[in-house]
């Protein structure tokens, strides 16, 4: 088992810009109202999201999204607590 620990971090905007790039094959067929909705989903999603994660920043936390976590295991962990967690899961 590998015990180093290793953070990558991407930038949010990376993705809200490769979704906009795909704007025109997403919504080809979409009404003007619909192609609208999307964008505005869109928007939405990213703002909502890059308000909680610069909130969390601000207090000296920050997020890891992990796609597939049990929902009881989702929560606050420590760096220590979250090494353990994450060994456990790689076994």
């Amino acid at each position: 088992m590998n015990e180093e620990f290793l953070l990558i971090v991407e930038s949010l905007e990376k993705y809200k810009d490769l979704l906009e790039s795909k704007n025109d094959g997403i919504c080809d067929g979409m009404t003007e109202g619909e192609k609208r909705a999307y964008q505005l989903g869109i928007t939405n999603m990213y703002e909502m999201l890059k308000q909680i994660i610069e909130h969390d920043r601000n207090e000296g936390n920050y997020n890891v999204f992990v796609p597939e976590i049990k929902e009881e295991e989702s929560g606050e962990y420590d760096l220590e607590d979250f090494v353990k967690w994450d060994s456990k899961n790689r076994e």
